[in-house]
């Protein structure tokens, strides 16, 4: 897993984020779903066999999705059950729908089984037809939805549904032929009132790519946005990942000025990508994404293998966490 990957997953993983991200995509940013009404979900799914083991056997294949939650919400009177499910970019994916419709299937195959699971246990076996099925008539699924970010900075030129995916068909075909959707925020598409209709510090990260390479939006983003002067740190760990900000970042402090460093930036001609913005941040942005992943849990060696860092630094940083 990349510092890209693991600053994205760490950040998006957080209640309120999350929450943010599917307000904006359903209820065009109003706060419908509260981050306390979310709970998190194992993320790890199998498939069906499709490749062999050593030994030529065919084995299930597992997958890891990047945040999976369920979400009990009341709308109109009802209660709305669903998995939510959200996958961040930092490059561009060209077979997104298929990803995504396998990821969601995943899913739903899973519900199924543990389903089938519990009928069994309690012994209510039910029909023939339900017993083969893992169903029974009265059984209901949980939607799935998946949501894709793209933090990296580029527009997406991917196709956005299984449709465009396909080559042209004739016309008597096409009302036969599946489709599949990508639901996506991409910065790179949102305009300002956009951007506002977000409530937690997403607006911020997804802003700041945004307009990465434009000082002139830059400096108005700053004068305008006073969430810079305390952006949480996990919320600049993101910029810093994703843009190669080079911006200095104590990871003692769970927030961050933004806006003192960004001008400084300005001021000397450094934007965003550019050698020495990466030079400087580099090795802060690493080990305040290791100080996180220890916190966290992470064993030791994981972090080794997914920072590069060595065995002594984390355990100097382990320390300094101690003391």
């Amino acid at each position: 897993m990349s510092i890209q990957d693991t600053a994205t997953k760490q950040y998006v993983s957080e209640a309120e984020v999350f929450a943010d991200a599917f307000n904006y995509l359903i209820y065009d940013g109003e706060q419908v779903i509260k981050p306390e009404q979310l709970t998190d979900m194992d993320t790890t799914q199998y498939v069906i066999p499709y490749h062999e083991d050593e030994k030529g056997k065919p084995e299930a294949a597992q997958k890891y999705r990047d945040t999976l939650k369920t979400l009990a919400v009341k709308t109109d009177d009802r209660y709305t059950y669903l998995v939510l499910g959200i996958e961040n970019q930092s490059h561009v994916h060209y077979a997104m729908p298929v990803r995504n419709m396998l990821y969601d299937a995943m899913q739903l195959e899973k519900q199924v089984r543990d389903l089938a699971s519990q009928h069994r246990k309690e012994g209510k076996n039910g029909t023939s037809e339900e017993y083969l099925s893992g169903m029974k008539k009265e059984d209901r699924l949980s939607p799935v939805i998946t949501l894709v970010i793209n933090f990296g900075g580029k527009k997406w030129d991917a196709p956005l549904s299984l449709r465009e995916m396909y080559g042209e068909q004739p016309e008597k075909v096409l009302p036969f032929i599946q489709d599949y959707r990508v639901f996506m925020i991409d910065p790179m598409e949102m305009g300002d009132n956009d951007l506002q209709k977000l409530n937690s510090s997403l607006r911020e990260v997804l802003a700041y790519i945004k307009y990465q390479r434009d000082k002139a939006r830059m400096e108005k983003l700053l004068n305008e946005d006073s969430k810079f002067s305390c952006l949480e740190t996990n919320a600049a760990l993101v910029i810093n990942a994703m843009t190669n900000a080079g911006i200095a970042i104590d990871p003692n402090k769970e927030v961050v000025n933004m806006c003192e460093a960004i001008r400084q930036m300005v001021d000397e001609g450094i934007m965003l990508g550019e050698e020495r913005g990466e030079e400087r941040g580099e090795k802060q942005r690493t080990l305040a994404i290791a100080r996180r992943m220890l916190e966290k849990n992470y064993s030791k060696e994981q972090i080794v293998d997914i920072t590069m860092l060595t065995k002594q630094e984390v355990e100097e940083l382990s320390r300094t966490i101690k003391q």
